[in-house]
């Protein structure tokens, strides 16, 4: 068997954990609507159909009403949603995601299961959003499963990526 260097195995994972792995990304109000779903299933209730879809619509209209910063979060994974993080790694995923708002992205690390995606429009300032990133780390997520404390950005039209701090980049 062939010793790998490390570049012949970042070359590997880079043309194989796309495929095997592929990337979703979803609304997080779509999120979380199928997890109601989910909960409401494992509880024993069933709705038909069109019960269940005039409740969709009802909450993501509550959702946008509200045009809080919520409702412009977007949560990228992979297909099993776990070790998900990674995906935002993936060549050209960040790109494609900041073409389809038409906007840079701000980068939230929720777990090594997933990121959260926000267009970079009239955003909170990055120190808040990283004491808020810091809080759910501290009290919500598993130790083992911190991914970052911090906040990053994606530039689209420079194809960077870089971590912020209060308003400046670093």
């Amino acid at each position: 068997m062939k010793e790998l260097s490390e570049e012949e195995l970042w070359i590997l994972a880079n043309k194989n954990t796309p495929k095997l792995l592929p990337v979703e990304m979803e609304s997080l109000s779509d999120l979380l609507i199928a997890l109601f779903k989910t909960s409401i299933e494992k509880n024993g209730v069933t709705l038909k159909q069109e019960a269940w879809d005039k409740l969709q619509e009802a909450q993501r209209e509550q959702i946008h009403e509200t045009k809080g910063i919520e409702s412009q979060m977007y949560v990228l994974t992979n297909k099993y949603k776990l070790w998900g993080a990674t995906a935002f790694l993936y060549p050209g995923v960040l790109k494609a995601a900041a073409k389809r708002f038409g906007k840079d992205l701000i980068i939230l690390p929720s777990s090594v299961h997933e990121v959260i995606l926000i267009p970079q429009d009239n955003m909170p300032e990055f120190g808040d959003l990283a004491e808020m990133v810091k809080n759910i780390n501290d009290h919500d997520v598993l130790p083992e499963e911190v991914l970052s404390d911090s906040v990053y950005r994606y530039c689209w039209k420079d194809d960077t990526f870089c971590r912020v701090a209060g308003n400046n980049e670093v």
